[in-house]
């Protein structure tokens, strides 16, 4: 990433280009949830650095793959509840937080909103609202120390959701 912050404009543009073309196409392309997640987490993290890149993600349909890798995997695991999720990505709650990270940046701006509605960003948007720890919580006693991290993703998913859906009332 310190490359792409220091070189020329033109060198650091076309590698920028490079990244998302390659992590949107890996994005797409997998059947791995860990692929999944690092290429989606790699494409938040670009659009976070740089908002000139989520100009960018609409040229490759970025919207169009994150939306329907997740309602491809969301169908199959409802046809498939006993089984294998059959060639989909398991949607853990960290690759939701990712896919907001990226829907909430594209809605950011005005250019690129009507690519996330028109691939279904903003239904799924609504989809992650309502996000819950997998784990019933009685008492603060019966939190464990991994589930931490899970809350912590749960609530992430909450606002970036929420933050990204107010940006469509402008």
């Amino acid at each position: 990433m310190k490359l792409i912050r220091s070189g020329h404009k033109n060198e650091s543009k076309m590698i920028t280009i490079f990244l998302l073309i390659i992590f949107s196409e890996l994005s797409g392309n997998t059947a791995s949830a860990e692929t999944f997640l690092l290429s989606t987490a790699a494409l938040a993290n670009l659009t976070f650095m740089e908002a000139s890149v989520v100009t960018l993600l609409k040229s490759f349909n970025t919207a169009k793959v994150l939306v329907t890798s997740i309602k491809r995997a969301a169908t199959s695991s409802s046809r498939n509840a006993s089984t294998a999720n059959g060639g989909a990505i398991p949607v853990s709650i960290y690759i939701q937080d990712q896919v907001a990270a990226v829907l909430a940046n594209m809605a950011a701006n005005a250019d690129c909103r009507s690519e996330v509605v028109k691939h279904g960003g903003l239904p799924l948007l609504l989809q992650f609202l309502m996000a819950s720890p997998p784990f019933e919580i009685n008492s603060e006693s019966d939190i464990r120390p991994e589930d931490y991290a899970q809350l912590a993703a749960t609530e992430r998913v909450l606002q970036k959701s929420a933050i990204a859906i107010s940006r469509y009332v402008v």
